[in-house]
């Protein structure tokens, strides 16, 4: 297996569980760098949240939302208080996870804290939901089952 096999496996990684035997041969079957982004961006295109570019001699991930996507994060449903104020945290832990760079997901939280509170999150809520997940690094959420 090579060393980009290898570093592929690390990054579909999630929650503890190994996504590696769930993506398409295509991808599996990669030897070079420069087939990455492209059999990356191809396998995911229709249904993922994954953004995936080559940066020097890496790969680097971030969010993407489809143009479909309508943020509805409702505050005023009918669901318990502990599960409505538990969505910011988790929503946060996902950009964590999918944002290979600190300065990507600081900037995609803010964005996100601003979603939560057009759709009327209290901003306490929103807040201490960010901030937690900012205390988490990126290497360790890939372990955390939310």
């Amino acid at each position: 297996m090579t060393c980009v096999t290898n570093y592929l496996k690390r990054i579909f990684s999630y929650s503890g569980v190994l996504l590696w035997n769930f993506l398409p041969e295509s991808i599996r079957a990669i030897r070079s760098i420069g087939q990455i982004k492209k059999e990356i961006n191809r396998a995911f295109d229709s249904h993922s949240a994954i953004k995936v570019s080559i940066v020097g001699n890496g790969l680097c991930t971030s969010v993407y939302y489809k143009p479909t996507d309508s943020h509805s994060y409702l505050y005023s449903s009918s669901h318990p208080s502990h599960v409505k104020n538990f969505i910011p945290f988790s929503e946060f832990l996902g950009l964590r996870r999918l944002c290979s760079d600190d300065s990507d997901f600081f900037h995609k939280s803010e964005s996100m804290c601003q979603l939560f509170e057009k759709h009327d999150y209290p901003v306490s809520v929103v807040q201490a939901g960010h901030h937690r997940a900012q205390l988490i690094d990126r290497q360790s959420s890939l372990h955390i089952i939310s």
